[in-house]
């Protein structure tokens, strides 16, 4: 403990340790997301959101529902053989009058270079 602490403070051997920790868990955190299979799915879903956003009349009010890596929520997502994917949800948003409403959607979406994506296609 007095390597980490002194005097009820934290020495520069401590704040190395607590900034590696950290670090770790950074790490961790951006292989988990970015390079996995998952990963993916995750990026194309909220890509596709964005997409379906665009073409609300209230987009502020858009509520989507999460997804679930299982496909058997409301959020299902396919990878097609060309590395493109496939989501199909739902969004609830207002309408021009203020109604919520619930509209279905099926958005096609590609990997592009670095971290953008193409839209191949989106129906509502």
């Amino acid at each position: 403990m007095g390597l980490f602490l002194k005097d009820g403070k934290l020495t520069g051997a401590g704040w190395l340790g607590i900034t590696l920790v950290a670090g770790g868990f950074t790490v961790c955190i951006m292989r988990a997301g970015g390079g996995s299979e998952t990963g993916k799915k995750i990026e194309a879903h909220i890509i596709c959101q964005n997409f379906v956003k665009d073409r609300l009349k209230a987009p502020a009010s858009a509520k989507f529902p999460a997804w679930d890596s299982s496909n058997d929520g409301a959020v299902r997502i396919k990878k097609e053989n060309d590395g493109s994917y496939q989501v199909r949800g739902h969004v609830d948003a207002k309408n021009a009058y203020g109604t919520m409403l619930r509209k279905n959607y099926t958005c096609h979406v590609k990997p592009a270079d670095g971290e953008k994506w193409e839209l191949l296609e989106l129906s509502m």
